[in-house]
């Protein structure tokens, strides 16, 4: 009994490895996609967005994970870069959206983003709620 136990325990370990930040990760993207949709001048609309993206990228660090934290420097660059990306091809889709595709091609981001807002959600609950192993 004590070897099931012990073998579910690294299950959920290298499964927290894996998908630490995932969640996070995505939203950053369809943010910055959607923020990179928009994008027109520098108003404050767009510095609450980049604020927004700003606090995604850095505040998950400090949340309580099971997995070993990689260094903060790692952390933040590899977040800034999937922003990055998801701006770039927000912008992009704004173009392909005016010259080639429908209009409403150009509300997919805030869908996704809201669809992963709510698998976000589901979850933290879950995490929160589900039983913890005892060590």
């Amino acid at each position: 009994m004590e070897n099931a136990a012990t073998l579910s325990a690294s299950f959920v370990k290298e499964k927290a490895d894996y998908l630490t930040g995932l969640d996070t990760k995505l939203v950053v993207l369809f943010l910055a996609m959607d923020t990179g949709r928009g994008f027109s001048a520098w108003d404050l609309n767009e510095f609450l967005s980049f604020f927004t993206i700003g606090i995604l990228v850095v505040l998950p660090y400090f949340l309580p994970v099971p997995a070993e934290k990689p260094e903060f420097a790692v952390w933040v660059l590899w977040r800034v870069f999937i922003g990055g990306i998801g701006f770039i091809l927000g912008a992009g889709l704004n173009v392909i959206s005016q010259v080639f595709l429908m209009e409403s091609i150009k509300y997919l981001p805030m869908t996704f983003l809201i669809l992963t807002g709510i698998l976000c959600a589901a979850t933290q609950i879950r995490g929160i709620i589900g039983v913890r192993l005892a060590s």
